[in-house]
């Protein structure tokens, strides 16, 4: 039984849920802490990212992708630090956004929004510590960065993700994301199935 790591509330059905959608991968029951949800609510700020963020922005996600998926190999690193790098460096405050959730002042998950055109608009860089995930917190990264999309004019976003990732397209499923294109790829240190999904605004 996993209980709230603060008030010691059990937390079977977020367990099973976890199980059913493969969130963890090979994580033990014992081994997941989690905050139910009034407590993990508590001392939550999302806030739009500083300077000082860009670190936490690539090594966040190469610690997690390393972890739970094997993503280890140096084109991999390269296309997070570069894709990165490249959002800060060419940042635009009125058509790009990023912002970072904190969980006790500590950085701990990010969406960002990145303009490619006018009319067009990429969702990047979504991720959460574990600690905090299973408490809607990943849905409202996206929800606030569709709601940038639509209150700057963009009519499409898409997004690149992966077939394992079922916690990711379960939110963008309901959201109203489709699939339109899948390719292989063999490249980042375990093999994937990579998948376009887009949305008309």
């Amino acid at each position: 039984m996993v209980k709230c790591s603060n008030c010691g509330a059990e937390l079977r059905e977020y367990y099973e849920y976890c199980l059913k959608c493969n969130a963890y991968n090979s994580l033990s029951e014992s081994e997941v802490v989690k905050f139910c949800i009034q407590c993990g609510m508590e001392n939550l700020e999302i806030r739009p990212f500083t300077a000082e963020d860009v670190d936490f922005i690539i090594y966040g996600q190469l610690e997690l992708y390393e972890k739970e998926y094997g993503f280890t190999s140096d084109i991999w690193k390269g296309y997070i630090k570069d894709g990165v790098h490249e959002l800060v460096n060419k940042f635009d405050n009125e058509k790009d956004c990023i912002y970072i959730l904190e969980h006790h002042g500590v950085p701990s998950g990010c969406s960002a929004i990145k303009h490619v055109d006018e009319m067009t608009a990429q969702f990047r860089f979504l991720f959460l510590d574990s600690k905090i995930r299973g408490l809607g917190l990943g849905r409202k990264l996206l929800d606030m960065s569709i709601d940038f999309c639509k209150e700057n004019e963009y009519k499409r976003v898409f997004l690149w993700t992966f077939s394992t990732l079922q916690a990711a397209r379960y939110l963008y499923k309901n959201k109203g994301f489709t699939i339109t294109e899948t390719k292989e790829n063999n490249e980042w240190g375990t093999p994937i199935l990579e998948e376009l999904w887009e949305i008309d605004l």
